[in-house]
């Protein structure tokens, strides 16, 4: 396919005819994407909010407003991510609108037990990066600050990894995943994870 005639979606990264991308607003997803992401929030009685106005400031000492994404499972809000609505964090403010949709479906896909926010491996869900850990005969890194912190109504896994670098985080929203998960870090291969739940 001709580069001039497609686009590729940030979502499910295939190239796609340009015509297959009616919602320019979306930051390049395409309209089978959107299409999916209506129909699970229709069958999972999931939605999503966005709450503007969160003031911030950057390392540098700059104030910057912050967008907050929330899912909203029976009446209940789970906190998935903020962004800054014009785009000024980053140098591809479309591919940032892209991430932020591409949360919402993992959220939407896990029926709101866990999003990824970032790792180097394709793991989606935290079971099978911690277990593919062990796979790769790796294992938390011992310089790093690998744990699994509790918050108001989430928790967050992060850290990176001993013998090849990948940092990682992975937001949870469910107890009872959080205790599977536990379960797997319960064996004794697993060094230099530190938990508080």
């Amino acid at each position: 396919m001709d580069n001039k005639e497609s686009e590729l979606c940030f979502n499910c990264r295939t190239y796609k005819k340009i015509d297959n991308f009616t919602n320019t607003a979306g930051g390049h997803v395409c309209d089978q994407c959107f299409a999916e992401y209506d129909r699970l929030c229709h069958e999972k009685n999931i939605s999503f909010i966005e709450v503007p106005g969160r003031r911030a400031t950057s390392m540098g000492g700059d104030r910057y407003t912050i967008t907050d994404v929330f899912g909203m499972i029976n009446g209940e809000k789970y906190h998935l991510s903020g962004y800054q609505p014009d785009g000024r964090d980053s140098n591809y403010p479309d591919q940032k609108k892209a991430q932020m949709f591409s949360r919402k479906m993992m959220f939407l896909q896990s029926d709101g037990e866990h999003i990824k926010f970032y790792s180097c491996g394709p793991e989606t869900t935290p079971i099978k990066f911690i277990t593919k850990i062990r796979l790769m005969n790796d294992n938390f890194g011992s310089n790093y600050d690998c744990k699994i912190k509790k918050y108001d109504n989430f928790w967050e896994l992060h850290g990176n990894l001993e013998r090849v670098s990948c940092a990682f985080t992975f937001r949870i929203f469910s107890k009872q995943y959080i205790d599977e998960m536990i379960d797997v870090l319960s064996d004794p291969y697993y060094k230099n994870i530190n938990i508080e739940v």
